[in-house]
């Protein structure tokens, strides 16, 4: 999990998979953003944010107006269809555009978050979520060679990725707000929540219980004080209850 706008532009790119395989998408490809946003390392800055929005939005405009022609159905109306392809690609699109919309916004609260923190971000990038990964991945190492698995490993297995991949993101967004503020945590936490029927939902803890009492565990392990603890406790609550819509 990236900060900030790179979660943003790479959901983009995200569903361009889908609209090459499925739909003719030639007439959007003059309106293309994504090789420069790219060059930017996916993380603009100010001006040229406010340079890439009008385009970007145009070019977002016209993937889901040919995604819509193609499938003869809108976005919303592909968002609930029992395709167990297509829906999370329409809900991923349907977040991605309102986010996006909202992030070229100049008087939208995450517009003035982001440009005020971005240079920070830029920073954090590099080594924040690489540093999470392997301080996570670690833990969890650590508390299963001191656990009995039994013979429920099926359910222990996916417990285990539900908390590393919980306790990722909420590390990556502690560590964003230890480095940049909290200014740049409560945004990239209030992307997170605003995506939590489809970027979240990609974490799977439907139904994992916590029979290993892991969750305790990690937030033993990890540095934290109260105030953040409490945030890795919404994290885990966030994902574990997302898929029950």
């Amino acid at each position: 999990m990236k900060a900030s706008a790179l979660c943003l532009f790479l959901m983009i790119g995200g569903s361009l998979a889908f609209l090459r395989e499925n739909c003719d998408r030639s007439k959007c490809e003059s309106l293309s953003t994504v090789r420069e946003i790219e060059s930017l390392r996916f993380m603009p800055n100010e001006e040229q944010l406010n340079r890439l929005c009008p385009r970007t939005i145009q070019y977002m405009n016209c993937l889901i107006e040919t995604m819509e022609t193609c499938a003869g159905q809108t976005l919303e109306q592909l968002s609930t269809t029992g395709n167990a392809t297509v829906a999370p690609i329409a809900k991923l699109i349907i977040d991605v555009r309102t986010l996006f919309n909202e992030l070229c916004d100049e008087t939208s609260n995450l517009h003035k978050d982001y440009v005020a923190n971005i240079e920070c971000i830029r920073g954090y990038v590099p080594f924040g979520p690489r540093r999470c990964r392997q301080q996570v991945a670690e833990i969890a190492e650590d508390l299963l060679q001191n656990i009995d698995i039994g013979e429920d490993n099926g359910v222990k297995r996916a417990e285990r990725t539900c908390l590393v991949d919980t306790f990722e993101i909420g590390c990556i967004v502690i560590g964003l707000g230890r480095e940049c503020g909290d200014g740049a945590r409560e945004m990239l936490a209030s992307v997170l929540l605003r995506l939590k029927h489809s970027v979240l939902a990609q974490i799977d803890c439907t139904n994992v219980p916590d029979t290993l009492g892991m969750k305790d565990k990690f937030l033993d392990a990890l540095d934290l004080s109260d105030d953040e603890r409490s945030k890795f406790e919404i994290a885990f609550e966030l994902t574990r209850t997302t898929r029950r819509r």
